[in-house]
């Protein structure tokens, strides 16, 4: 968000703060901040604890104060201007606090990785003002550095990520193959561009995101993975539901995604999934789904496109099939006619001219299957009578 965006915003429908707060009642909330620049979410001082009680989740560039603060009540911000200075209705809140921590999250504690404007205090608590009298703030995290490292295996409770963020995962010192970011529930929102990518030169080799319970996007864009077989994500595991809600739009660059329980595309939602080679010798689908896989209000718009510009198809026959997506079963989809919901390409560019493609449902799999003239068995026994005849003569003639 830049600065004059509208700072709280009411949502038609199960809005991200209601969602962040059933989920964390139980949990510290830790806001990253980034305070020291370089990203590390691995050191203490990139974080704040906020005071749960008084927390507002939909506010996002909200002014917060330190715990010491001694200052009146003020009204509920609604907008920050060009030149920082915000615009007040007539609404009073809570003081929303903040404090230093000396420990990093735990797999019981909650991260929040959003914006937020930290107000100082005075040693007695008394506010620090600004020539014009307003309060003295700081945007944290620096709209100019909003990324967050996770530098090795990490297990945190919730994780909450919104407004321009960006997560940095692995490093090139580290000593470990494998690399796991592991939490309870994963939830994106409001409109804004987030991902969650490789770092670059990591030395690990292999990276998976784990959710025990629901991963979620609330709108905007996020991005898993990157271009580049590099900088693909290798596993995605989801314990609970995968569910994308609103506007959002999602580009999937992972091998592998294995969802528990339903998966699920809002009507309005955009899912982009671009495959890797590993699809090529794949035994199993790439996405599977424990549940329900729920094309919300049976949408007729191509909610789901499917990238294979990746792949090399160059050595596939007429007759393979590319098992894509496979779930318990499957809801809102037109089973007869797969444009009706996807779109697809990238698989034509490198097939042999003779070869073309399609998608089709096989059951509850989502299959791509290359097209073309598959010869008669008589057929296929004549030309290897043919080669066998040739080879005789050959060697006659020797």
């Amino acid at each position: 968000l830049t600065k004059g965006y509208i700072m709280k915003i009411k949502l038609p429908i199960l809005s991200l703060a209601l969602l962040c707060g059933m989920a964390t009642a139980n949990a510290t909330l830790y806001q990253f901040t980034n305070a020291l620049g370089d990203g590390d979410a691995s050191n203490v001082d990139n974080y704040l604890v906020l005071n749960e009680g008084q927390y507002n989740f939909v506010w996002n560039l909200a002014v917060i104060f330190p715990e010491n603060y001694k200052g009146e009540k003020i009204p509920e911000i609604t907008k920050i201007s060009t030149d920082g200075t915000p615009t007040y209705n007539n609404v009073f809140t809570k003081i929303n606090t903040y404090k230093a921590v000396t420990t990093l999250p735990t797999a019981s504690d909650t991260i929040l990785y959003s914006s937020y404007h930290l107000a100082e205090a005075e040693a007695d608590g008394t506010p620090v003002l600004k020539d014009n009298g307003t309060q003295k703030y700081t945007e944290l995290p620096a709209y100019s550095n909003r990324v967050a490292k996770f530098k090795n295996t990490m297990t945190v409770g919730n994780f909450y990520q919104r407004g321009l963020q960006n997560i940095k995962l692995g490093s090139s010192d580290s000593t470990d193959e494998k690399f796991t970011l592991t939490v309870k529930e994963y939830a994106q929102g409001y409109t804004s561009a987030c991902s969650i990518k490789k770092d670059a030169n990591v030395a690990q080799t292999y990276f998976e995101i784990k959710t025990t319970s629901d991963f979620e996007s609330h709108g905007g864009s996020l991005s898993v993975g990157d271009a580049g077989t590099e900088n693909y994500i290798d596993k995605l595991s989801v314990g609970g539901m995968f569910n994308l809600v609103g506007n959002t739009v999602v580009n999937s660059y992972i091998k592998e995604i294995d969802v528990a329980g339903n998966f699920i595309v809002q009507k309005a939602a955009k899912l982009n999934i671009f495959f890797a080679e590993n699809l090529l010798t794949a035994t199993d689908a790439i996405i599977t789904i424990g549940g329900d896989f729920n094309l919300a209000d049976g949408s007729t718009i191509q909610n789901i496109n499917l990238d294979f510009s990746a792949l090399d198809f160059s050595e596939v026959k007429a007759g393979d099939k590319f098992d894509l997506i496979s779930a318990t079963t499957i809801t809102g989809f037109d089973t007869t006619d797969t444009s009706v919901n996807f779109t697809y390409d990238g698989v034509s560019a490198s097939l042999e001219p003779e070869y073309g493609s399609e998608l089709v449902w096989n059951g509850n799999t989502l299959q791509l299957v290359i097209t073309g003239e598959i010869p008669e068995p008589s057929t296929v026994a004549l030309i290897f009578g043919a080669i066998a005849v040739a080879f005789v003569a050959i060697r006659r003639r020797k």
